[in-house]
């Protein structure tokens, strides 16, 4: 009898073994399996309650955090000098760094170069000259490196090419625009090559492509189409060589940041045309019809310079005469609707500058010898006059960078362009 209780007893204990051994496999297959990085957190299964952005969890540490902008405007104009500011946001304030002084200079146009701490300075008077200048990135300060002839009277307009290889300048009295090339310590060159764009060349600029180049020619009522050689610096003619406008005297245009669209500002008739660009030939068509840049025509008006928002949705123009800086929309297919004009708070606003982060515009009054403060609100594009201007005697041109554009990494490197 005790051999049967015995096997009885014995058999119910693998029973029992046998149902727990079965529940915890099972368990072992429904729980997470463990992590192998010992620094990732704790796995969850999927029926766990996810967390919430804002149930206020602990942050990456390995995030790197954003470095805040350091914005810093430049301005030049007929005083002799250029003035450096700081530029304070949120506030929206400008504080003087110092003035540069540049006796018998009228420094009406500047180019940043996108990558090396360098600037290209058109000057104006006497025979014209174009001059180079080091930026210091960590005060914005600047340090003249060289200058030479313009090629031609009344150098207008200065920009930097999209390779970063070449300074063009256009000369609004002769129309003649000028290819220059960049040394590697940011100094100029001797002009590679100049061609007579038209009459009245106010500004020469590069496609976002890289590879081509256009001219306003004010007095031809056109814009002059080249193609950039990238070895040789030389401008080639494109065919057709011209993009017709037929009148209103064509001043500067600005490119949309995404789709490839243009817009011409017409100084004579405070105007702005929409263009196409075709993305094969990088030749402008034509796109709708002008606009006044003004809630009604007639005289006492001129139009002055045109910039698209970063984010593409509107187009900002000023009017000398007025005072104004216009706002229009841009449409689904690249044409613009006309919705309103703020006061600069000053004369004249030969010149303005959107804050790169697209809150603030900063404007250049020359009659009034100021820089005055708008602020910009990103949902609808509205402009906002704020604080007090800063004056600026003959104030031509105003530009805001951030300067971490040119700041170098711990490896030597610059940081990539914002």
């Amino acid at each position: 009898m005790m051999t049967v209780h015995f096997r009885r007893w014995a058999l119910s204990l693998l029973m029992l073994g046998s149902t727990s051994c079965q529940k915890n496999s099972s368990d072992t297959r429904d729980a997470p399996a463990p992590s192998l990085n010992p620094d990732a957190p704790p796995v969850t299964s999927d029926t766990d309650t996810k967390p919430k952005p804002d149930d206020g969890g602990t942050a990456n540490p390995n995030t790197p955090t954003p470095t805040p902008p350091r914005y810093y405007a430049y301005v030049g104009g007929s005083s002799g000098q250029i003035g450096i500011y700081k530029f304070e946001v949120p506030a929206g304030t400008l504080q003087t760094v110092k003035n540069v002084p540049l006796a018998g200079t009228v420094t009406s146009f500047m180019a940043f170069h996108p990558s090396s701490p360098w600037v290209y300075v058109v000057n104006e008077s006497g025979a014209g000259a174009v001059m180079s200048f080091s930026i210091n990135p960590e005060t914005g300060d600047l340090t003249k490196l060289n200058e030479i002839l313009a090629n031609g009277g009344g150098p207008t307009h200065v920009s930097v090419d999209r390779s970063g290889k070449y300074v063009m300048t256009a000369n609004y009295g002769t129309g003649e625009v000028n290819t220059f090339a960049i040394q590697t310590d940011g100094r100029l060159g001797p002009a590679l090559a100049s061609t007579i764009a038209g009459q009245n060349a106010h500004q020469i600029l590069s496609a976002p492509s890289g590879t081509a180049v256009y001219v306003p020619c004010l007095g031809s009522n056109y814009i002059a189409q080249y193609t950039l050689n990238a070895q040789t610096g030389q401008l080639v003619a494109q065919t057709p060589p011209t993009l017709n406008l037929l009148t209103g005297g064509p001043r500067h245009m600005a490119f949309h940041p995404t789709s490839p669209w243009a817009y011409v500002l017409k100084e004579v008739s405070s105007t702005i045309q929409a263009v196409s660009l075709d993305a094969g030939t990088q030749q402008l068509k034509l796109l709708g019809t002008e606009l006044l840049t003004r809630p009604v025509g007639g005289g006492g008006n001129t139009g002055a310079e045109v910039q698209v928002h970063p984010s593409g949705s509107y187009v900002y123009a000023s009017n000398r005469g007025d005072d104004t800086i216009a706002l229009l929309t841009v449409n689904a297919d690249g044409t613009l609707t006309f919705k309103n004009a703020t006061l600069t708070g000053g004369t004249t606003p030969r010149h303005f500058s959107i804050v790169p982060n697209g809150k603030w515009i900063l404007a250049a009054n020359q009659n009034s010898g100021n820089v005055t403060v708008l602020e910009l609100n990103p949902e609808t594009g509205a402009l906002t006059l704020r604080g007090q201007p800063t004056p600026f005697a003959g104030a031509q041109y105003v530009e805001v960078i951030d300067l971490n554009r040119y700041k170098t990494t711990a490896n030597g490197l610059r940081a990539p362009r914002k």
